[in-house]
């Protein structure tokens, strides 16, 4: 009896085992396919963002078009390292990564020594890998066109920066400035620059969501979209 009981124990801690490897087989497989599924879109929006800028500006100087491109790569791996920084492959607190991001690029457009200031209140919401990357570009592409161009004929300005939800899932993103606004013939269809129009494009294509523009005491984009356009897959 001993010896039988001794036989069924041991089949059984191999049957554990042996399904702990099987599970971690399939967890890691699952994950190799994830890390290529992401670089893959990476690659592919990195490419449709070569070639938009490259249409959009064919005699912009290469410097000036390398750091343009570079700086929205950086916000991309910043999607990266705040991800496998976490517990979660699948989920990214936004408002924590919007944070980090709005630092960065004030500091590369140096907006402390043009007496920038920035107002942040972001909330932590936790959205899927594929829902930040677009959000990043949209938030890169905002931020830059206001530091560069809001503040044209005064030193010093404020932009306002905020997310926000709400229990039906729809989350809010908020980015203004009390800068010069746009002038009064303003048509976002007639521009000829690439940032703006790739702005639109990634809330209403990739984020499936809405985008609303004000001009009255500087500029006001209003987008709104949920988190509910992918699966979490790792």
């Amino acid at each position: 009896t001993e010896y039988l009981h001794f036989i069924i124990h041991d089949i059984t801690e191999r049957k554990i085992a042996q399904d702990r490897i099987i599970r971690s087989l399939y967890e890691k497989e699952n994950l190799l396919k994830e890390i290529f599924h992401r670089t893959n879109n990476n690659m592919l929006l990195i490419q449709s963002m070569l070639l938009l800028q490259s249409a959009g500006h064919p005699h912009m100087p290469l410097a000036e078009f390398v750091d343009i491109m570079r700086q929205r790569i950086d916000a991309m791996s910043l999607v990266h390292k705040k991800l496998y920084a976490s517990k979660n492959l699948s989920r990214i607190d936004l408002g924590d990564y919007l944070s980090d991001l709005t630092a960065r690029i004030l500091e590369i457009c140096r907006a402390a020594d043009r007496g920038i200031n920035i107002s942040m209140n972001l909330r932590p919401i936790p959205v899927l890998f594929d829902t930040v990357v677009p959000v990043g570009l949209v938030v890169h592409e905002l931020l830059t066109n206001a530091v560069r161009f809001a503040f044209p004929e005064k030193e010093g300005g404020e932009i306002k920066i905020s997310l926000s939800g709400d229990e039906t899932g729809s989350i809010e993103l908020r980015v203004s400035d009390n800068g010069s606004g746009f002038p009064g013939d303003f048509n976002i269809q007639r521009l000829s620059t690439v940032g703006l129009p790739m702005v639109f494009s990634m809330v209403k294509e990739q984020l499936k969501g809405t985008i609303s523009v004000t001009s009255e005491k500087g500029i006001d984009y209003t987008i709104r979209f949920k988190d509910d356009l992918y699966q979490e897959r790792v």
